[in-house]
């Protein structure tokens, strides 16, 4: 049993290794200053790139949200990790409102 746990909570931290880094990156575009776009087929490209990378994020999350509801914790555990999901969510929601006003 211990062994099983112990692989659940390697499991666990991966993904949220995961997470951050993908949150990293998404970091290094949102500091990106507005281009001015000569070819509108290429801010279409760019636009879908960075919508996609928001999208495999939500994915991610969901898959800690599963990750989460699988792993028997304590009622405070239970808190800490519904935290770390609200705080995931409106990451990824204030990163998916920058993208919008970056090609509006």
């Amino acid at each position: 049993m211990l062994f099983v746990l112990e692989n659940e909570w390697a499991g666990l931290i991966f993904l949220i290794k995961i997470a951050f880094i993908s949150m990293e990156k998404m970091q290094t575009i949102s500091k990106c200053e507005p281009f001015v776009w000569d070819n509108p087929d290429a801010w279409d490209e760019d636009w879908a790139k960075e919508w996609h990378k928001i999208e495999k994020l939500f994915e991610k999350i969901d898959e800690i949200k599963q990750v989460f509801n699988d792993i028997e914790v304590p009622y405070l555990y239970r808190i800490s990790q519904k935290q770390v999901m609200i705080n995931l969510e409106k990451y990824a929601y204030s990163l998916s409102k920058l993208i919008a006003n970056k090609y509006k």
